[in-house]
């Protein structure tokens, strides 16, 4: 998973749920998500997960990142569904895209990051995000696809 792109990103307005913890572990926050998002009938267009925190420099139990669905635009979100807000800025991105299962994404990552890094781009401030480009209960885990972003200085 070497090979990566440069993209220009729109800033992107997504709500969801906070997870503190391992990045890892941030799939046990899409099921509830899925079910409020679901019950409230909303349009999702995509679903990511976003990743505050510098891992190198946060302890693991620390770790702050959100499950997040990103809605039609004029969808409005009542404030009784308890998303949080969670606002990616737009701009110039480096995006590498995984494919399999959603563990081999920590894997992934570090190679993507590393290549990034090797061709002498610059690196950005977090937050990094994920965009889960199929849905897990339709595909096989071997055919799913992963978009990781990470800014570019």
């Amino acid at each position: 998973m070497a090979d990566f792109r440069h993209s220009n990103e729109p800033t992107r307005k997504a709500y969801g749920l906070l997870h503190i913890g391992p990045y890892p572990m941030i799939g046990s926050k899409f099921g509830p998500l899925m079910g409020i998002v679901q019950s409230a009938g909303l349009p999702i267009t995509e679903v990511l997960g976003v990743f505050h925190d510098d891992q190198s420099t946060v302890a693991q139990s620390e770790l702050r990142s959100h499950a997040c669905v990103c809605f039609a635009p004029g969808t409005e979100i009542s404030a009784d569904l308890d998303l949080e807000l969670v606002e990616i800025p737009g701009g110039e991105y480096v995006v590498g895209t995984h494919k399999g299962p959603y563990e081999g994404l920590h894997s992934s990552w570090g190679e993507f990051v590393t290549s990034v890094i090797g061709s002498g781009v610059k690196l950005g401030s977090m937050p990094c995000f994920e965009i889960y480009r199929n849905d897990c209960s339709q595909v096989p885990e071997s055919e799913l696809l992963t978009d990781m972003y990470t800014k570019v200085e």
